[in-house]
């Protein structure tokens, strides 16, 4: 029978409209047929007759009352394909009675929802397939398919009906049709069914963002369940092991007997009840057990996902989700046995995205504030922290309500377009050259988010699809866990390009100028060395030389055409010199001319180390000397006003290019310390910025 909550508790909740999934406007109800009378319906329900043959193969001496599935198995949502969902329900009826629509060719036109905390967003669509709407409900809600599909069994009948009639359409999952009242009308129709009752099983968990209303079937507690809408057949105590088991007693609040144990598919007595030992039976007898079995090891972290493609958990991007979980952006999810779950094909949400890139960026300190920035992100949210982090940064600002409150729609699912956007501010918003001609077919030049999303191209941190030799981003889809794994993966590669510099703070090899270094790499400033197993290394504590330097300030100029003069104006760099094109052209503009020997002769010292103070002088010419008159007291207690380049170390700080370090009395530029090749990538970085 069909069962939303406890018998008085369901009429209230019903009257209330506050605790069951939104329902279809009249105009939004399908018509899937004429429904016959309540009473003609009420005799069919009661007979509670299932069309089809039903081979019993589960041992039901193995039904626990209190353990009827395990959460692992309800709430997994990656167990069926949308082909596969057509499949099963084409071998379960290969021939439908003639005059009758059998579910492998039921169509329904869906509507679209809004996400909320119980499911992610739906987009509705015309006469979509059965087994379409069961996929997309299953990925919205988070519920396994094959709940959905042992649910319509047991309530109607309708996975293995040869002769369904339309009325077992309108009421497929028995949402909204209580004990004690008539089936609710707003209710239904296919996808209202399906859709409803997923959203009910997600909200009897009262997740966060709703009130506590469930708590009589609690899971960690003992419970008297009924054996029987008769309550003088009695009730015994079942201790509730999981959300799962709760779920199905809020569903159908009865408990099978001895009897209705003991007859398999068939009846049993008058106290008996069948709806859940239904359920676990269909369940087994079509997919197995209800609980979560020893997986196969893989070769990665996580047992639903391998690198080998002969596994049966093989995911293309396995090597991105493995150092997702190596840098602790994500652990998944741990299972009864001690074995740990991705999840790589559930859609991401907002909230969880925020704290991806929380754990990314490496966990910076940051104090969340005591009022929320957003109205519908509590204090309390598990993600608050991360989510408050991430408008602190600008990352993601929400919406703005016309009441002036803001929004960050935390179960909103995040899109393709979306993640460009998150992704392209993460990474600073790096100056690029915008194509005037989109790359992709199916976005436009005038589209939101179209610069992130060239961007994200460019970069080759996501290329697309090539259909026809086009090319699509498609930029509303969905993203799943695993793509945001590859996403992500690419980006830390765009801004981390060397295996021994990392931005990642958790890690050995994190650099405080991790940003800047990947930007000399991106502008093709200094491109590293090749280690001898194929990882490039830039060596951040190696000591820039001066030829090197040359180079680097040439190209930061652009490359610009020069041609170096057949004779070197310097004795100790040869015209073969690796940088002798460079050498000769910062000469040329006067950024570094050398030192002239007794014999009149000129030296460059190419091997000498670039020092903090001729750093300051080569910065200071290359910017073209800019006016700037220096202060007559040092900003520096280790720099006096004169010293040589104090010009120079004073214009470098007033241009913000470098504080220096705060000491006990004041400020140290440490002018004859050699610059490393770290603290030269920020030096480059900061005088580019000035320079824009």
């Amino acid at each position: 029978m069909r069962r939303l909550i406890a018998p008085m508790l369901a009429v209230l909740a019903m009257l209330a409209g506050l605790l069951v999934a939104p329902a279809a406007s009249a105009a939004q109800t399908t018509a899937a047929g004429e429904v016959t009378t309540t009473l003609e319906i009420d005799a069919a329900l009661n007979a509670e007759m299932a069309i089809g043959d039903s081979i019993q193969i589960a041992d039901l001496s193995k039904f626990e009352a209190g353990n009827i599935i395990s959460d692992e198995v309800f709430f997994d949502s990656s167990t069926m394909t949308e082909a596969e969902i057509q499949a099963f329900l084409e071998e379960m009826v290969p021939s439908c009675q003639s005059g009758y629509t059998c579910l492998k060719d039921w169509y329904d036109t869906s509507r679209t929802t809004s996400a909320d905390a119980m499911c992610g967003a739906y987009s509705g669509g015309t006469r979509e397939r059965a087994s379409r709407i069961i996929y997309k409900v299953s990925q919205a809600c988070g519920i396994n398919p094959q709940v959905i599909l042992a649910t319509l069994q047991k309530e109607q009948g309708l996975v293995n009906h040869v002769w369904p009639s339309d009325w077992r359409y309108e009421i497929a999952m028995g949402q909204g049709c209580p004990d004690t009242a008539a089936c609710d009308t707003r209710y239904y129709g296919f996808f209202n069914q399906v859709f409803g009752a997923a959203w009910q099983f997600k909200r009897y968990a009262n997740p966060a963002g709703t009130s506590q209303y469930f708590t009589w079937y609690a899971p960690g507690k003992t419970w008297n369940i009924l054996w029987n809408p008769n309550h003088s057949c009695g009730s015994s105590p079942v201790y509730i092991e999981n959300q799962a088991t709760a779920n199905l007693y809020y569903y159908t609040p009865y408990q099978p007997n001895a009897a209705a144990i003991k007859a398999g598919y068939g009846t049993g007595d008058g106290c008996s009840s069948y709806g859940n030992r239904n359920f676990y039976q269909y369940f087994t007898d079509w997919f197995g057990s209800t609980q979560s079995q020893a997986p196969e090891a893989t070769d990665t972290p996580f047992v639903d996902v391998a690198t080998s493609r002969e596994a049966g958990a093989y995911n293309v991007f396995a090597r991105e989700i493995t150092w997702l979980a190596e840098r602790e952006i994500s652990a998944g999810w741990a299972q009864e046995d001690g074995s740990r779950v991705f999840r790589p094909t559930q859609a991401v949400l907002r909230d969880a995205m925020a704290a991806f890139l929380y754990r990314l960026a490496g966990e910076p300190v940051f104090a969340p504030p005591a009022t929320s920035p957003f109205s519908d992100v509590g204090t309390d949210h598990v993600f608050y922290k991360e989510i408050s982090w991430l408008a602190s940064t600008g990352l993601s600002i929400g919406w703005e309500l016309p009441t002036g409150d803001w929004e960050f729609r935390p179960n909103a699912t995040v899109t393709r377009d979306v993640m460009a956007a998150f992704l392209y501010r993460f990474a600073g918003e790096p100056s690029f050259t915008l194509p005037e001609t989109s790359i992709f077919r199916d976005v436009a030049v005038d589209r939101s988010f179209y610069t992130e999303i060239a961007w994200l191209a460019s970069t080759g941190i996501s290329v697309g699809w090539s259909v026809n030799g086009e090319s699509e981003f498609r930029p509303s889809a969905p993203v799943t866990r695993d793509v945001m794994a590859a996403f992500l993966y690419r980006l830390d590669r765009y801004m981390n390009p060397f295996a021994d510099v990392s931005s990642a703070k958790t890690t050995q090899t994190f650099s405080v100028f991790a940003r800047e270094i990947a930007w000399l790499a991106d502008r093709g400033i200094s491109v590293g060395w090749t280690s001898s197993d194929g990882a490039r290394v830039f060596k951040p504590a190696q000591a820039v030389l001066r030829d090197a330097m040359a180079a680097f300030l040439y190209r930061l100029a652009g490359n610009p055409k020069y041609e170096a003069p057949a004779e070197s104006p310097f004795v100790d760099v040869p015209t073969s010199h690796v940088f002798y094109k460079e050498i000769a052209w910062l000469n040329s503009t006067g950024v570094s001319i050398g030192w002239e020997r007794s014999d009149g002769a000129w030296e460059f010292r190419p091997n000498a180390s670039v020092t903090r103070d001729v750093m300051a002088a080569f910065l200071y010419r290359f910017a073209g000397e800019p006016q700037y008159e220096a202060a007559s007291v040092s900003a520096f207690v280790d720099v006096p006003a004169d010293r040589t380049f104090y010009a120079e170390i004073s214009w470098l700080a007033s241009a913000g290019i470098t504080v220096g370090w705060q000491v006990a009395d004041g400020a140290e530029f440490r002018p004859e310390a050699v610059v490393t090749r770290d603290v030269m990538a920020a030096f480059l970085y900061r005088l580019d910025s000035w320079l824009r």
